[in-house]
């Protein structure tokens, strides 16, 4: 029983200057127990949330969300051929770095370039169509 009574006197003074500076500083062992239970309990909801939003994002289709996100996506979709619009999802991600590569190489912007190129093939396009139309008119 001796061992148990100097554990307890040994611990005494350690605890009475913790009260002490705790008091000083205004606050208490309670409420530094309810502020840490508190924060366990914030730390806690914040985890689960995280791993909900987590499973979520599992669950994403991302090709899908980076095609209706994607400005550079909507410019190439107005082609005036429709040529953009009827490949498979990896000739216009191919399409789409492209037009990353060259924005990082120049001054325009990805949406810039890929609005030049669209432009470029409405001007072919039309020059296209011109040609086509004095064939069949009989101009030549």
């Amino acid at each position: 029983m001796r061992a148990g009574c100097r554990a307890e006197s040994a611990l005494a003074l350690p605890l009475t200057w913790i009260e002490q500076q705790l008091a000083d500083s205004g606050l208490s062992i309670e409420q530094l127990v309810r502020a840490g239970n508190q924060q366990q309990a914030a730390d806690q909801v914040s985890i689960s949330n995280s791993i909900g939003s987590l499973r979520f994002l599992g669950t994403m289709d991302w090709r899908e969300f980076v095609e209706a996100m994607s400005v550079v996506e909507k410019t190439l979709r107005t082609d005036p051929g429709a040529a953009y619009n009827a490949m498979d999802f990896a000739s216009r991600d191919r399409y789409r770095h492209v037009i990353e590569e060259v924005a990082k190489v120049s001054r325009l912007s990805e949406d810039a370039v890929a609005s030049r190129a669209i432009e470029l093939a409405r001007a072919g396009a039309a020059r296209r169509a011109m040609q086509t139309g004095r064939r069949t008119s009989g101009i030549t």
